[in-house]
């Protein structure tokens, strides 16, 4: 990890411009000063390239993720929510902005009595902005099944335990091993009124939590009212019930 970032790569563009002695040899072994002239030619492209394609939009885009928390910390909204899209605006391959303004307005909707002139919608229409950048990123689905979990506890709506579903399993389909993704999931899947899912999901999480335990995990515990709930939830289920 970290040869991806614009920074490493533009270091190591730096140093084969300057002729940096981690790349003497390589310069010794070309003989021809015009294909010396040319690689260095070339070299100074990709720098250029990466300068103005990546490392300027990711150095602008976190001064203003950093205002913009910044502003969410001095309570300003409005000025958070024109520095996240500024963000947007500087790096527009990025989900970082996108998950900003979805915790924003999931927070305002959280304060709020009500749908605050449907804040929630907008949140999660963020957070899908966010996944279509990074589509394998576990905790951008996460995010929002954790969201329609909390409004189907509010609201008892069905489908948004429905939705808190389909999140959570793709989710959970990302990273298995996560006890907490399988314990929402478990707590979905009974919301939805599918029990035998739902055992299945809490049998999981127990045994996740299990491990965890048993190797000393101590971040990953689960609460025993968690436990306890799990519990409940992966019991077999007889025709009565």
């Amino acid at each position: 990890g970290g040869i991806e970032m614009p920074a490493i790569v533009q270091v190591f563009l730096v140093l084969t411009v300057l002729g940096a002695d981690g790349s003497a040899r390589s310069w010794r072994e070309v003989r021809s000063r015009w294909s010396r002239l040319a690689l260095l030619g070339v070299a100074m492209v990709l720098f250029l390239g990466c300068l103005f394609s990546a490392t300027l939009m990711v150095v602008r885009r976190e001064s203003s993720l950093q205002a913009g928390r910044l502003a969410v910390m001095d309570g300003n909204r409005i000025r958070a929510e024109r520095l996240f899209a500024q963000a947007a605006q500087a790096d527009p391959l990025s989900p970082a902005p996108y998950t900003h303004r979805a915790a924003l307005a999931f927070e305002s909707w959280s304060r709020s009595a009500g749908d605050e002139a449907g804040e929630f919608a907008a949140g999660v229409a963020a957070q899908r902005e966010a996944i279509r950048r990074d589509p394998y990123h576990f905790s951008l689905y996460a995010g929002i099944g954790s969201w329609y979990l909390e409004k189907y506890r509010r609201e008892r709506d069905g489908d948004d335990a429905r939705q808190a579903v389909e999140a959570l399993e793709s989710a959970t389909g990302l990273y298995p091993y996560q006890v907490k993704l399988q314990s929402q999931l478990a707590e979905a899947l009974a919301a939805a009124g599918q029990p035998d899912s739902a055992a299945e999901a809490a049998a999981e999480a127990l045994s996740l939590d299990e491990i965890n335990h048993r190797h000393g995990h101590q971040d990953k515990y689960l609460t025993p009212d968690e436990v306890e709930r799990l519990r409940h939830v992966a019991q077999p289920k007889g025709p009565s019930q």
